[in-house]
């Protein structure tokens, strides 16, 4: 590494020890496949985040098929990227349609972080479909840009996803409970499963859930084994694991000039979104099934049968049932995969109907960060489903460009 993205890296690295529950093997984890994906990865934002419209970059997605495009305005938060396959035609009626997904990053975070955080715009070209990053991930502004999108370019208006990670997760969930019907599939990830209020801190109405319930978008979910947030295992509540920062740790680092973090709208003033908690008083059981009740409020909005909360209780004293026992819960379809030397415990779950409704991939020791593989497996899932134009209904057809 050039001396200067070895001190970013060594900086986020450092901040990655902030991240996790106390279990996180860092060494077992950058000596695999996937960790020296992770480290490739965050090489490219580093090496391109100070200037991301430079010859370089545009060269760099060119290669790829893609065409780059950064909007600007009077305001910090106006800011928005959209990525192109090169040979889309810059007429809204152009006989070619395409899928158009939003990716919504991070607290705090300019969209230079996630940039190459993930892999959607490095997707573009290759996948065809339209790719938002949003400086500004209210479901508000994802609605307007849907339709400011489609002034612009070819959109299929049966194949809009939205997909993030951590307050982006959140963010996506916002759209998902508010704009349910202009949704084919969302992918909110390193979020909790449900939460009753969004990344503003405000609470989801009775009918905005049924709304989503009566609308059914397909979810998937993805988050680490060993998140500081302590997502899983869905079936045992534990506390949020706040570790001090290291000197020097930086998730961020560079900072966009004009960014001001006290005047980011997509916070809650002064202060992150509330987490949720156990009712006051609750004992180790009560916390327990208090989580579960809020994977069964997923299940409910996804039009799934609820989980039995004794069964996905007895998995705290099954280890030797390792997916079961680092879930929490249970699915239709469940498998491990090793990607990348690290195993992914995948569960599928169908709606009433039958229709693939909620996926869930929990990470072997992984912290809170996108994994290097998050865009091209969540794609996998969101590609599967289309809402169709006439009846309204989600239609599981997968899409093939």
């Amino acid at each position: 590494m050039k001396p200067e993205i070895s001190l970013k890296f060594e900086a986020w690295r450092k901040a990655l020890h902030g991240s996790h529950d106390g279990t996180w093997d860092e060494e077992a984890l950058f000596s695999s496949q996937f960790g020296q994906e992770l480290i490739r990865t965050n090489e490219l934002r580093f090496r391109f985040e100070e200037d991301t419209m430079g010859d370089e970059v545009i060269s760099f997605y060119r290669d790829l098929g893609v065409r780059k495009e950064f909007f600007t305005g009077p305001d910090f938060y106006d800011r928005w990227m959209l990525f192109t396959p090169l040979e889309a035609d810059k007429d809204p009626d152009g006989p070619v349609k395409y899928p158009l997904v939003f990716w919504n990053h991070g607290g705090g975070n300019a969209i230079e972080t996630d940039e190459f955080s993930v892999h959607f715009s490095q997707m573009a070209g290759k996948e065809k479909f339209i790719l938002v990053m949003l400086q500004d991930t209210r479901w508000e502004q994802v609605d307007k840009k849907i339709d400011e999108v489609a002034s612009l370019y070819p959109v299929d208006f049966e194949r809009i996803y939205v997909a993030g990670y951590s307050q982006g997760g959140q963010a996506t969930h916002s759209a998902l409970l508010r704009i349910p019907h202009r949704l084919a599939a969302a992918a909110p990830c390193g979020a909790e499963i449900f939460q009753q209020w969004d990344h503003l801190d405000v609470r989801y109405t009775v009918p905005e859930l049924l709304s989503l319930r009566h609308h059914f978008v397909p979810t998937m979910e993805m988050t680490g084994v060993c998140e500081f947030l302590t997502f899983l295992p869905v079936n045992h509540y534990r506390p949020i694991v706040m570790n001090p920062p290291e000197e020097g740790a930086a998730i961020t680092t560079y900072n966009v000039p004009g960014h001001d973090r006290d005047k980011d709208p997509t916070n809650p003033p002064g202060k992150r979104a509330d987490k949720p908690f156990p009712p006051e008083g609750s004992d180790a059981e009560a916390a327990d099934r208090w989580k579960l009740s809020r994977l069964n409020l997923r299940m409910f909005v996804q039009n799934c049968v609820p989980r039995d909360e004794d069964t996905c209780l007895r998995y705290r004293n099954t280890p030797d049932d390792t997916l079961h026992h680092k879930l929490g819960f249970y699915g239709d379809e469940e498998t491990i995969k090793v990607i990348g030397g690290v195993p992914h415990y995948f569960t599928d779950i169908r709606s009433t109907e039958g229709m693939l409704a909620f996926r869930y991939c929990g990470i072997e020791n992984f912290p809170h960060w996108p994994s290097p593989y998050l865009a091209e497996l969540t794609w996998d899932f969101l590609r599967r489903f289309r809402r169709d134009s006439v009846t309204g209904k989600i239609v599981e057809d997968a899409y093939r460009p």
